[in-house]
């Protein structure tokens, strides 16, 4: 592995810059952790019995 040249980096990225691979990362974060919570949650596991 050889590090990127700047303009390999902006071919890539498609001159986005890292501040927007940063930010799309966070947010397929922020949505996986979203959607395991909610499935994780008590709602999808356990019947609504009581319900407030």
């Amino acid at each position: 592995m050889r590090e990127l040249t700047h303009e390999e980096m902006s071919q890539v990225t498609g001159g986005l810059g890292p501040l927007a691979i940063i930010a799309i990362d966070l947010a397929l974060n922020a949505a996986f952790i979203g959607a395991t919570a909610v499935v994780s949650s008590d709602y999808f596991t356990q019947p609504q019995v009581n319900k407030k």
